[in-house]
This record gives C-alpha cells, sequence and structure tokens, in this order.
C-alpha cells in the first residue's frame, strides 16, 4: 500500500485546524503540535522567498499622501491652516512668524503593508514556538533556520517604514485587492504566498516523522477499512477532528498515545465494533492480541487485523451490530 498517512491527510476535511487535526491524528500534544508547525512555517520555501526579497521590498513599499500639521516659523512649507495657526500664535506671545501648514507626508499603512506585516508576524511568531522542540524529526541545522528566520522578520517588522503599520489578520477583501493590484503587485507576491500557506501550513512529508510503526500501521488499517466500505457502495465522507478523535461517517480513531493509558480505549472504533493491530506490530501470536484488545473494549466485540481478511470481517461484524 502507498503511503498510509498521506492518504488519510488527503481524506482531512478542508479547511482543518492544524493543532486538532496533529492531535488526533499523531497522539501529539498541543504544545508539540504548535512547536510542529512553527518550525515548519518558518522554514519553508515561501518564507525563505519573502525573507530573501525584503530589501528589495522595502524599497518598493507602496504607500499614500496624507496632509500632517506641522507648525513652521519664518517659512511655509505647505497650505497654512489658520485656525491652527491662530491658536498657535495665540501661545507663543503673538509671535507673527508662525505658521501651521499642511505637509505632505508618506503614509505606509495601507492594504498592502498590513498584508506584508501580516506575514512578517506569522514567521516571527513561528521563529519562537520552536524553543523548546524536540529534535527527533529535525536536525539543529533546521531549529536553528527556524529560530534566524524569525529574528529576521522580526528585525524588519521594526523598519520604520513598517513599525507603525497596523498589525492584524488582514480582511480576505484586502487580501483579494492585494492580489489584484496594480503595477506593485509582485512586490507583495511572496507576501501572499506566506498568507496562503498559514492556512494550510503542514503537508503528510512533514508530519510522517512523528509516527511511529504502530501509528503507521494504524493509519493503514484505517485506509483499508474506508476503502472496504466505499467497495460496498457506501460514501465515507472527510475526516474531521474533535477532542483529540479523529472521525469520518462509522469510523472513529483514539490514538493510543493522547490517552497516555494503553489499557483505556483506544484504536479504531467502527461502528460498536473496536478494531486495532497488535500493540506489538511484529507480534503473531492471534490469541494474545485478541486478549490485549478484549481487555480495553469495554465489553465491545473486537477484531484484531493480522491480514485484509480481518478488515472484511470487521466490517461485515460493523455492519450487522450497526442493523440491530
Amino acid at each position: 500500500m502507498a503511503d498510509a498517512t498521506a492518504q488519510l491527510w488527503a481524506r482531512l476535511r478542508r479547511p482543518f485546524d492544524v493543532i486538532e487535526i496533529v492531535d488526533a491524528l499523531l497522539g501529539l500534544s498541543p504544545n508539540t503540535a504548535h512547536q510542529l508547525m512553527g518550525t515548519i512555517m518558518a522554514t519553508c520555501d515561501e518564507v525563505e522567498v519573502l525573507l530573501e526579497r525584503m530589501p528589495h521590498t522595502l524599497r518598493s513599499l507602496a504607500n499614500s499622501t496624507t496632509d500632517h500639521p506641522e507648525e513652521c516659523r519664518g517659512s511655509i512649507r505647505g497650505p497654512v491652516l489658520w485656525a491652527e495657526t491662530t491658536a498657535a500664535r495665540a501661545s507663543a506671545a503673538g509671535a507673527q512668524d508662525v505658521f501651521v501648514c499642511a505637509t505632505p507626508q508618506r503614509a505606509y499603512d495601507i492594504e498592502e503593508n498590513r498584508v506584508l506585516v501580516a506575514a512578517l508576524l506569522a514567521v516571527r511568531d513561528a521563529g519562537r514556538r520552536v524553543d523548546t522542540i524536540d529534535a527527533q524529526a529535525y536536525d539543529d541545522d533546521t531549529l536553528r533556520r527556524a529560530r534566524m528566520n524569525g529574528n529576521r522578520a522580526h528585525r524588519y517588522l521594526e523598519h520604520r517604514t513598517l513599525s507603525q503599520v497596523t498589525k492584524g489578520r488582514p480582511s480576505s477583501r484586502a487580501i483579494k485587492r492585494v492580489r489584484a493590484g496594480g503595477g506593485r503587485r509582485a512586490t507583495y507576491l511572496p507576501a501572499l504566498a506566506v498568507i496562503d500557506r498559514l492556512a494550510d501550513p503542514l503537508a503528510a512529508e512533514d508530519v510522517r516523522p512523528f509516527c511511529d510503526r504502530r501509528t503507521r500501521a494504524q493509519h493503514a488499517l484505517i485506509v483499508s477499512i474506508v476503502e472496504g466500505i466505499e467497495e460496498r457502495g457506501a460514501v465515507v465522507p472527510p475526516f474531521r477532528a474533535f477532542d483529540g478523535t479523529l472521525f469520518a461517517g462509522p469510523i472513529r480513531y483514539q490514538h493510543p498515545r493522547r490517552l497516555g493509558d494503553t489499557s483505556r480505549l483506544h484504536g479504531v472504533l467502527l461502528n460498536d465494533v473496536l478494531v486495532d493491530v497488535p500493540e506489538r506490530i511484529r507480534d503473531r501470536n492471534r490469541a494474545r492480541a485478541e486478549s490485549s484488545l478484549h481487555e480495553r473494549s469495554g465489553s465491545r466485540q473486537t477484531v484484531v487485523v493480522m491480514g485484509p481478511e480481518d478488515v472484511e470481517r470487521a466490517i461485515d461484524l460493523a455492519l450487522a451490530s450497526g442493523d440491530r
């Protein structure tokens, strides 16, 4: 069978909460899931392109012009604001050389730059999430690069042209306007790519290193069950996750690591039939595996899967239990 984790990932209902999905699919804690997402996000190709082009981007920022009241002495630098001028002269003991003028200034707090700042904030925050991640799947160079990219994004956010730009998630309308922008559209394409990646930051290959052998076997079991049900003419909807459980139609999956106690109910629940691979993947002692599964079944019917025929038997039992 092709990589089952990738097949299962492709069957997820989108858009989805990454933290919920990683929790349910891999049994990782929310804190670890945040760290994983931060590492991937801070080192992805989209971020590398954004940061590489930032020096050029800062020289090409879109801007608007606004009139700003400025007090001038002995000179006039724009249209005189007479009401403000009169007040300024009164507070300056009647000095007649004081003028308040409307002087033009560049303003950078516009939609294009808000999108850019949002992208840089995402990179900065992603870099901060990796501080305590276990390097079980990512070497020190990757973690260092994630932190470095987060720091680079932070420095760009402090640039004088961006420091006063409104921070926050830009609206979908603003993103559409920037995407359809005029001559400066190319300047903001890297930021738009990071915003798009932020909506779907992880892929199956990103989470695969965190799957142990039994998790991979359980993912293969779920895919086999889905395919078996679909071969019988039924439709299995996309998988969703809630409170640590992955579910779709009659299928529910509870990862054993999330519970922390392998004696409690975990595995694949198909209607009211508990289905699972042996706790020791290479254990071919069926009686021992069935006894272990029965102990945590809560008196449910159980099927230990050691081959394709066991999947068919589990589906038959589940359909029969669903008809009762």
